[in-house]
């Protein structure tokens, strides 16, 4: 396997709050909301963990978001800079 192959994963993505960041303590972070300063976000192996993550969300699976697929950059995460070559909206940390 390629190491460019290997580093594709997939995050979240909702059009009002940005890009899954990652949750702590229950409460789950977007860029678009409170980044509270990660500069990269969380990514998921496939798509299917990616819905079997959301699926444990008390909310459930937001209805608008969907699964986008980026280059790993930083290990496990995608910075904003791999996020916006993948055609999503970079933050600012």
């Amino acid at each position: 396997m390629s190491t460019a192959t290997s580093n594709i994963r997939f995050v979240i993505h909702h059009p009002q709050m940005g890009i899954y960041l990652g949750n702590a303590l229950g409460l789950g972070f977007w860029t678009k909301i409170d980044t509270v300063g990660q500069d990269s976000a969380v990514t998921f192996e496939s798509t299917k963990q990616a819905e079997e993550h959301m699926a444990t969300w008390d909310q459930g699976r937001p209805t608008e978001a969907t699964i986008q697929q980026v280059c790993a950059d930083k290990g496990y995460y995608a910075s904003a800079s791999a996020c916006a070559a993948a055609g999503l909206e970079p933050w600012v940390v």
